[in-house]
């Protein structure tokens, strides 16, 4: 793995599946529940996620770099921990086919990746929370449906760093900064 980490820093490039993914799949767990699932299933579990790096475009465009602005950082613990890799969204479901997948591949994801990319990762290690502007994730909220009933529908919800679940709080939170990966400090660690 030393290469392939030595890839990563090339590229100031982060691993994070971001909450919400996969959607395509039919994911039927949300914030925060779909993080702390991850968290603690880390060698049970297959997730999509994106390589991002400083100055890349998170929210809700068409040009993001990123399917959200919440998510975990992960450092696969081998070769066979990525699973596949695409330079676009794969939809989650695609190719459930474990394959061999080359350094040069994951780097072609980075360099030439359109909108932003898709990895399939297993076996993984989580090294903190990542999160940007605007710091959101999907949530729901009932609207009439026009027949008297009501319909739930997909709606952003701000994430407050103060108020993370138990699972989530204990993990360093890391974001981008000035071309930086820079990483969140309490004031109590700063003045104790």
């Amino acid at each position: 793995m030393p290469q392939f980490y030595m890839m990563l820093r090339t590229y100031n490039a982060l691993i994070v599946h971001f909450s919400g993914m996969p959607r395509g799949s039919g994911a039927t767990a949300y914030y925060p529940n779909d993080l702390e699932y991850a968290v603690a299933n880390t060698t049970a579990t297959r997730l999509a996620c994106s390589t991002v790096k400083p100055y890349d475009v998170f929210g809700p465009s068409q040009s993001s770099n990123a399917t959200g602005s919440v998510g975990i950082i992960l450092a696969p613990r081998t070769n066979a921990s990525i699973l596949d890799v695409w330079p676009t969204d794969a939809g989650s479901s695609r190719s459930r086919i474990v394959r061999y997948v080359t350094l040069q591949e994951c780097e072609d994801t980075i360099t030439q990746r359109v909108g932003y990319n898709e990895w399939a990762v297993t076996d993984y290690e989580v090294l903190g929370l990542f999160v940007m502007d605007p710091m959101q994730v999907v949530g729901f909220q009932k609207l009439p449906d026009g027949f008297g009933g009501t319909v739930d529908m997909p709606v952003p919800v701000d994430v407050d760093l103060t108020a993370l679940p138990p699972v989530l709080s204990k993990l360093p939170v890391f974001t981008f900064s000035a071309g930086l990966i820079a990483k969140a400090v309490p004031h109590n660690d700063l003045y104790r």
